[in-house]
């Protein structure tokens, strides 16, 4: 409890790492669980490396979007 009555939690920095790995469990099991929808083994594979090269250009591309001029709400961004 803070001096002036409110509760808060303080973050420090171990906190960050943990949700980090949250988001790479989150596209490693979608990854897995689209190609596993998918019946041969060449199509799996393909399957994944198409998924994973559009999750690649998506993070390349997606920081583009965001203008300056926009600031500090993005709105072409959030169309991307």
């Amino acid at each position: 409890m803070s001096t002036d009555g409110t509760n808060f939690r303080t973050y420090d920095t171990t906190d960050k790492p943990r949700l980090c790995y949250f988001q790479g469990l989150g596209f490693s099991l979608s990854l897995t669980m689209i190609s596993s929808n998918i019946a041969g083994t060449t199509k799996k594979q393909l399957t994944g490396a198409i998924l994973f090269t559009g999750y690649c250009g998506g993070n390349i591309i997606g920081p583009q979007t965001f203008r300056d001029n926009e600031a500090p709400y993005y709105h072409s961004a959030y169309i991307a």
